[in-house]
């Protein structure tokens, strides 16, 4: 007899809380990377063209600023390295300056905690590829649980700015597209052209153009 206190549909929602709480316990236990400042400089000075194209004259005046007091030694310029995608960079610019996050610790763990988040929200879109695979709960989570205990991927996920979040973005647009696949619908198409116009910005149109059409053929029914 089932406990009117308890479901197994509470099941996704207990596993997927226990996940934000152990992100939210270790994201700040790992070291900083040797990309972080170029990335962070990355996403001021694209913060900085998207204010002054706006007109937003505090916020360019901030990001510029920012922008300045970004230095070092072996640090690549931003001017002649401004191809990188911005979908994490400027998103984590922005944090810092609405919170105001002037200790190099403080801005850098921001950003940690923020890859985490990107992982967390693709674990999510995971789960619900499996589902609409498999049309079983356990067998999803059982899935979703894999993809985070791997060791490598967990680790990555609290500092991994590139790898992680175009492991998300992959996740997503899979979702999207098998959703087009399953019952065609114009918004759908549009997030997929979105998610997939971001990851063609990491990698060639030969590697994605074959990536999807082996997952559709995996997934055919």
């Amino acid at each position: 007899m089932e406990n009117k206190f308890y479901n197994k549909s509470y099941n996704k929602f207990l596993i997927f809380i226990l996940f934000f709480v152990i992100g939210l316990a270790i994201y700040d236990d790992y070291g900083f990377n040797i990309d972080e400042k170029f990335h962070r400089s990355n996403g001021f000075y694209w913060l900085n063209y998207i204010a002054e194209f706006f007109n937003l004259e505090q916020l360019a005046h901030l990001s510029k600023e920012k922008l300045i007091n970004i230095k070092g030694f072996t640090l690549s310029p931003i001017e002649h390295f401004n191809k990188y995608a911005i979908i994490f960079d400027v998103p984590a610019a922005i944090i810092e300056v609405l919170f105001k996050l002037e200790l190099p610790v403080d801005y850098y763990q921001m950003r940690h905690f923020l890859v985490f988040f990107y992982f967390y929200v693709g674990l999510i879109f995971f789960y619900k590829i499996l589902f609409n695979r498999f049309k079983k709960d356990s067998l999803a989570l059982i899935g979703v649980v894999l993809l985070f205990l791997t060791p490598r991927i967990l680790g990555d996920s609290f500092q991994n700015l590139k790898d992680i979040v175009f492991l998300t973005f992959v996740i997503i647009t899979s979702f999207w597209y098998f959703k087009t696949i399953d019952n065609f619908k114009k918004y759908y198409f549009v997030l997929v052209v979105f998610c997939y116009q971001h990851i063609n910005q990491n990698v060639c149109c030969f590697f994605s153009y074959f990536f999807y059409n082996f997952l559709s053929f995996i997934f055919e029914k």
